[in-house]
Order: structure tokens, then sequence, then C-alpha cells
């Protein structure tokens, strides 16, 4: 899986790096001035040439084959789960998970966060909301002089 995910990344970088001018370009099979029937030919010869070497190491290809398949199915697995994740999204109620076997036979532990309103002798707080709020004072205004 590495090693397609670094092809993927190289990939990517060599298609994103820019073309260097016609001046400073290698020599190569295809100039770069050649006709789109050299292009075309190149590509038909590098297909006869995969197509053949599926001829010569038919293991190498089903390994191929069965990888493309597993992948297929991973996509389209995924897919499916984005899907359903972004419909359930939307949905009003959220659904309640199940707790494993081990957490759903413990004691839940009590927070301030959870449960109704916490009982007055249980708080060692005699404050309200209302008394930790400071007043509002405006600025000093500026003097002038």
């Amino acid at each position: 899986m590495g090693i397609l995910r670094n092809a993927v990344i190289l990939g990517a970088v060599a298609l994103a790096m820019p073309s260097p001018p016609v001046s400073v370009q290698g020599n190569g099979i295809v100039a770069p001035t050649a006709s789109s029937f050299a292009y075309v030919s190149a590509a038909a010869e590098t297909f006869a040439d995969v197509r053949a070497f599926c001829e010569r190491r038919p293991g190498v290809c089903q390994t191929a084959g069965h990888l493309a398949v597993t992948m297929e199915a991973k996509a389209k697995y995924s897919a499916r789960l984005i899907y359903e994740w972004a419909n359930d999204a939307g949905a009003a109620e959220p659904r309640a998970t199940a707790l494993p076997p081990d957490l759903a036979a413990a004691d839940p532990i009590a927070t301030g966060s959870v449960g109704g309103e916490p009982s007055l002798a249980q708080s060692q707080s005699t404050l309200k909301l209302e008394d930790l709020l400071t007043e509002w004072k405006a600025p000093p205004k500026p003097k002038k002089g």
C-alpha cells in the first residue's frame, strides 16, 4: 500500500512541476515538435508492450488483476460509507451507539456536565451566576488640554 501511495504522490508532484523551455529540453525518442501521429504511435506501442507483458508473465498480471479488484471493492465500500455518513449527518436525531460489554456493566461516573440540576445540599457555592458577573463601567473620557 505504501508503494501505491508513493507512486500517486510522485505522479502528482511530477505533474505539478513546470515544463522546461524548448531550448533546454533533452533529446527524447519523440521530439517536442513531433506530429500527433508520433504521439499516437508511441502510445500504441506502449499498449502493445503492456499486453505482451501479460502474455509473457501471466502470474504477474493475475496478481495485478486481483489487486485491482480489491482496490475497486475498497473504493466502492469507502464511497458507500461516506455517502451513508453524509446522509446520517443531516438526520435530526443522532443514532445511539452501543457500549462495549465491559463499559455497559460499569457504574456511570457523575460529573457536572451530565445529569439534571444538582441538588443544593451538595453544592458548597452560595454565589449565583448574577453575583459572579461584574457591572459594566464606561471607560474614562480623555482629558482635553
